[in-house]
Formats: C-alpha cells, sequence, structure tokens
C-alpha cells in the first residue's frame, strides 16, 4: 500500500475516533476509543518516519 495512502486511511479512522469518543463521554466507550486513538497516532507516526 502507497504510504500517502495509508496515512490518510490512518488519518480518518483518528478523526472517526475522536468524534466518536465525543458522542461517548463519560463512558467506558470513551476509554476505549481513546486507547484507540494513541494507538493510530503512534502508526501515524512511525509511518512518517520512514
Amino acid at each position: 500500500m502507497n504510504k500517502n495512502r495509508e496515512k490518510r486511511i490512518l488519518e480518518e479512522r483518528l478523526e472517526r475516533c475522536r468524534r466518536l469518543a465525543k458522542e461517548f463521554p463519560n463512558d467506558l466507550t470513551e476509554e476505549h476509543l481513546r486507547q484507540i486513538e494513541v494507538a493510530l497516532v503512534d502508526d501515524i507516526r512511525a509511518l512518517e518516519q520512514h
């Protein structure tokens, strides 16, 4: 997969994750979404370094 395309997909997932977290404040779902958010940010950073 092309790097730019993969980065765009990860960024779209990150944005979706952040939107969902706002919809479920103070909920266990928000906590899980924040964990996913951290993982996506890590994936984007790793992709940018290669």
